[in-house]
């Protein structure tokens, strides 16, 4: 069959275009910021050794079968009591569902709860794989600016208002509040309550993505969303930031029949009861919080010297906050600055950024953003990349 009679058999979402597909590889010898991926040195090797020998010495067969579609049960326990301490919201297994990252934890909900045509309002920018998600569901992106202070609550007030006079309504409000990506920001408190408040007044579901909230750096000063509106809200994780993103483990809680309703819409008979088990070992043995806070301490080195580097090597000529934890530093060019020019020319510098346009909804993006991945990247290496970054800016303004 050849690629011609192929694409006349593709379905809507077989058609449409994945925000990775079209991503060239770049240079050899590339310092690359571009992707959200914890530093190598931290992954706890031995300790994910020691577990997985322990729960195959152990467990043997009972490690090796399938599991139920809600997930491992003794994963869910484990995960359980860790929500419940942590947003002090009381949370039983039968609240979790473990699933293929965070990615699929937000795939089942648009599953569960979209048809084509849905409105879905989305902080503007945010993270490209979420956007493809609510588009490959038939969604209808309403975009709400997001800012140092994450999602402009005014703004979400005038859309709900705008719709609500149109007889209309979301189903869904997607944020991310603790160390947005690609922004990297943080949502003050009174914007929370606020948030819960309109979401709640709208009668739609709040989806709170959490994949970074635990690798913070200077520490959360606001009650999650989840805390603040138990029944309003499903919260999206992931072990991929904190342990390791090969797990490909994460899990879905929140308002509980907005859960239960979630699981049901799965297809792959859930995850990996081997490595589940591995996970709920290493969470028993209370070794997560000994790593994390040495995770932490490794990305606030890397979080300063990115911020004292780009001073050095971009000083005037962008603007940006540095982050409270996360993977990201997000920059606003100088008005005179072609980011895609700049981009091309940084890759024959052998050094890559994400361009910002690439996480906004609308059609045609503003384009002075960009966005850096600290978290992989050698202190070394960022240094030495930012000053390929400025070597490319020198070019840039120069053929300008």
């Amino acid at each position: 069959m050849d690629s011609h009679t192929l694409s006349g058999l593709l379905g809507r979402r077989g058609s449409l275009q994945h925000p990775w597909s079209s991503v060239v590889q770049p240079p050899e010898g590339t310092i690359g910021f571009g992707g959200g991926v914890p530093d190598p040195q931290t992954l706890p090797l031995a300790q994910l050794d020691a577990a997985s020998r322990a729960v195959l010495a152990q467990e043997g067969v009972a490690a090796l079968q399938y599991g139920s579609s809600m997930g491992d049960i003794v994963l869910r326990e484990r995960i359980a009591e860790r929500v419940t301490r942590r947003h002090g919201v009381e949370t039983p297994p039968d609240h979790i569902v473990i699933t293929t990252g965070a990615s699929q934890a937000l795939d089942i909900v648009c599953a569960t709860f979209l048809d084509p045509g849905d409105i879905v309002i989305t902080e503007n920018p945010a993270f490209t794989g979420s956007l493809w998600t609510f588009r490959a569901h038939g969604a209808r992106l309403l975009p709400v600016a997001s800012g140092s202070g994450g999602l402009d609550i005014d703004a979400l007030d005038e859309t709900l208002s705008g719709l609500r006079a149109a007889g209309d309504r979301p189903k869904l409000i997607y944020v991310t509040p603790d160390y947005h990506n690609p922004t990297g920001a943080q949502m003050p408190a009174e914007s929370r309550r606020r948030l819960v408040d309109l979401a709640a007044d709208a009668g739609c579901l709040i989806v709170e993505d959490v994949a970074y909230e635990e690798v913070g750096i200077d520490g959360i000063d606001a009650p999650s969303l989840l805390s603040l509106s138990p029944g309003g809200v499903v919260q999206a994780s992931t072990f991929s930031k904190m342990i390791g993103p090969g797990l490909r483990i994460g899990w879905l809680t929140g308002a509980a029949p907005a859960v239960l309703y979630s699981a049901a819409n799965r297809t792959d008979m859930g995850t990996s009861v081997t490595l589940s088990r591995m996970l709920a070992r290493f969470l028993a043995d209370d070794a997560l919080d000994p790593h994390l806070e040495r995770v932490r301490q490794v990305y606030r080195r890397k979080r300063d010297a990115f911020d004292q580097a780009a001073r050095e090597n971009m000083g005037p000529l962008a603007s940006w906050t540095a982050p409270r934890g996360g993977f990201f530093f997000w920059l606003k060019a100088r008005e005179d600055m072609d980011v895609p020019r700049l981009w091309e020319l940084a890759r024959e510098e052998r050094v890559s950024f994400a361009p910002g346009f690439r996480f906004f909804v609308e059609d045609d993006p503003p384009m002075p953003y960009m966005r850096f991945a600290f978290s992989e990247v050698s202190i070394e290496d960022i240094n030495e990349g930012l000053r390929r970054l400025g070597r490319a800016v020198e070019r840039l303004l120069k053929d300008g």
